[in-house]
């Protein structure tokens, strides 16, 4: 099954709105970047200005803040994400699809209210037949010309309608909802398995297909695997190339010093990436048997016949994941305490 993925983050200080624009428009560079399909990147709808500079012209346009201030720690905005699972690449009109998505954030929120709307075609992996995704910033301006999220995502029931209001303007693409968004203060299976895929691959995880042997579909996890460890690979590989080539030309001593650390650094934050991974999962076949783990128990959650059943044993997950989280942090205390000891 097909489906559509639309998830979004509050937007709370001009910090985090710097943070989501500069990587919106790729002016912070992530980890996983291939600048080979940087300029396929789809700018549909770009500020004028940064989303800083926008947000407060948006407000000067307001009534509501002509004798109102904006309230300390508001919401300012939300940072969208659009994408859809792997087995839809290749199955969609990708064009419809994202003037679809601008156009329904143009009806929900206000075009007035659409900072930016960008679709990224240079994550690690991408090829021509592979998943793209998109991100974009809108002010929660409810119908009183006031930014209030509540208005939009107040409780999980306006969540949920607002995600149904989505997934039914995807149905149009063969799309069916995907994850719904939790405002649990626990992460559910479902929730941990999502995040769990976007640490090992840094990209969902391929669906599995009706009729597939579990053999065949753990090669095809793998594979996944292997595309982004290659894109951490050649990133390395095309640094060591470019201080070769540095270290032959005719640029002062003290100029090709400075490159070459900057390069370095670069290729250490990649090397770093890939030590955090094997420290969290400790091996690539853990980490593919742990994803192969939780994918079987989310599929158990949602099919079992017996749902009362299943929704206990996800209660008791729940619990269990949230007492996991608490001693994790425990423990990392109890180790910073340490070593603060030792220092004095």
């Amino acid at each position: 099954m097909d489906y559509c993925i639309f998830r979004f983050n509050k937007i709370k200080s001009r910090s985090m709105m710097k943070q989501v624009y500069d990587h919106h428009f790729r002016f912070a560079e992530p980890v996983n970047v291939d600048k080979e399909y940087e300029a396929l990147n789809d700018h549909r709808v770009t500020p004028d200005g940064d989303y800083i500079s926008r947000f407060h012209e948006r407000l000067n346009e307001l009534e509501y803040y002509k004798d109102h201030n904006f309230r300390k720690n508001g919401v300012m905005a939300y940072d969208v994400l659009f994408a859809y699972s792997p087995s839809a690449a290749g199955k969609i009109d990708l064009e419809k699809w994202k003037q679809d998505n601008v156009d329904w954030l143009n009806e929900t929120f206000g075009k007035e209210n659409v900072l930016g709307v960008v679709y990224h075609y240079d994550e690690a992996g991408y090829t021509e037949a592979s998943t793209i995704h998109g991100h974009a910033a809108v002010i929660p301006v409810d119908d009183n010309g006031k930014v209030n999220a509540s208005y939009y995502t107040g409780d999980k029931a306006k969540v949920s309608e607002l995600q149904d209001r989505y997934a039914e303007v995807m149905k149009a693409h063969g799309l069916e909802r995907g994850i719904e968004q939790s405002l649990s203060r626990h992460d559910t299976p479902k929730r941990f398995y999502a995040k769990l895929e976007d640490a090992v691959y840094g990209m969902p995880m391929p669906d599995r297909t009706p009729g597939e042997s579990a053999e065949k579909y753990v090669e095809r996890v793998k594979d996944a695997w292997r595309t982004e460890r290659a894109a951490h690979v050649r990133e390395i590989r095309d640094k060591n190339r470019e201080i070769v080539e540095i270290r032959s030309d005719h640029r002062s001593e003290t100029e090709k010093d400075r490159v070459i650390r900057s390069l370095r650094g670069k290729m250490e934050k990649y090397r770093e990436a890939d030590r955090e991974l094997i420290r969290e999962f400790g091996s690539r076949q853990e980490a593919v048997q742990l994803a192969k783990t939780m994918k079987l128990l989310n599929e158990g959650i949602e099919n079992h016949p017996d749902t009362e059943k299943a929704n206990r044993i996800a209660n008791d997950v729940i619990q269990l994941i949230s007492w996991s989280e608490k001693e994790r942090r425990k423990k990392e205390r109890e180790k910073d305490q340490e070593i603060a000891d030792v220092r004095k």
